[in-house]
C-alpha cells in the first residue's frame, strides 16, 4: 500500500477525533507512516500538514540531530553536487560505521527514495 501525505493527514485527523484524551500518545502506526514520508517530503510541510512538531518527531526516534533515521540508517541532508557533465544530488546513508553514497540526477533521486521507502 502506497503511503501518501494526504492519507497520512487523514489518519492523523481520524486519530485525533477518536482518541480518549489529549495526553494520548501518537500511535506507532502513524509514526510508521511519517517515517516513510520523511525521506521524500519536506520536513516543514509534513509538520504543518500533520500537526506535529520536531520535538515529537525526535521523541518518536525518527529524527536524530536533524537526520532522518529509518531502518537503522541515518540519512544526512541531501546536498547538491556540481558535476562537469550535469548537476547531481548526493545522498549518504550511515549505519554501523559504514556509509552508502548514492549520486543521482535530481530527477532520479525521488524515484530512488520512493523505492527505498517502499522496501522498508
Amino acid at each position: 500500500m502506497q503511503i501518501t501525505l494526504e492519507g497520512t493527514a487523514q489518519a492523523f485527523k481520524d486519530w485525533r477525533n477518536t482518541r480518549r484524551n489529549l495526553s494520548e500518545k501518537i500511535p506507532d502506526k502513524l509514526w510508521a507512516m511519517v517515517r516513510q514520508l520523511l525521506p521524500t517530503h519536506d520536513n516543514g510541510l509534513l509538520r504543518k500538514t500533520l500537526g506535529i512538531n520536531n520535538a515529537q518527531i525526535k521523541q518518536a526516534g525518527i529524527i536524530d540531530n536533524n537526520q532522518v533515521v529509518f531502518d537503522g540508517f541515518a540519512m544526512v541532508p541531501i546536498m547538491p553536487v556540481v558535476n562537469q557533465a550535469a548537476e547531481i544530488c548526493e545522498l549518504t546513508l550511515h549505519k554501523d560505521g559504514k556509509s552508502l553514497i548514492i549520486k543521482l540526477p535530481p530527477s532520479h533521486l525521488q524515484s530512488c527514495l520512493s523505492i527505498m521507502v517502499q522496501s522498508l
